[in-house]
């Protein structure tokens, strides 16, 4: 359940970034900025970038105090591509990097963003996640540095 790798699950979807300076989360993978990974929203875009895998501060850069992106393709955009760019641009334009400070795992199914069994549990109740429920009631959780991580404990 933990691996950046490893397919999207319950759990990885109520997890996401507070975005610091962009050190730790991926641009378009993980879900640092709006609802979604930008994969996601943006799957062409996706195909013909050339930052796939880069963290957040590994796409542009500092102008003074002035974040910059450096968004590069693979080729040039059809005009429909263009658009999309263009939307890219305004939803990553609402996130504020933050020079000097790490980014941090936040939980996204309770208010304080810190995990806790019970908001894990509502969150699969919520889904009627039926299937889920039963195996978490035999996982432990911990937090690894800037991984939340569900382990089974019974096969």
């Amino acid at each position: 359940m933990c691996g950046e790798e490893e397919a999207d699950g319950w759990f990885q979807e109520e997890v996401g970034w507070n975005i610091g300076s962009g050190d730790k989360a991926r641009f378009w993978e993980d879900v640092w900025v709006g609802n979604a990974n930008l994969k996601s929203l943006f799957p062409r875009l996706y195909s013909i970038s050339m930052n796939q895998g880069q963290k957040v501060e590994e796409v542009g850069e500092w102008e003074d105090l002035k974040w910059c992106w450096n968004l590069r393709w693979r080729r040039a955009r059809f005009e429909w591509e263009i658009t999309l760019e263009n939307e890219l641009g305004m939803l990553i334009s609402t996130a504020y990097l933050k020079r000097g400070r790490e980014d941090a795992r936040v939980w996204k199914s309770d208010e304080s963003g810190s995990f806790t069994v019970r908001s894990a549990y509502e969150c699969l109740v919520k889904a009627d996640r039926s299937a889920q429920i039963d195996a978490f009631k035999y996982c432990s959780v911990q937090l690894t540095g800037t991984s939340l991580c569900a382990t089974s404990t019974v096969s």
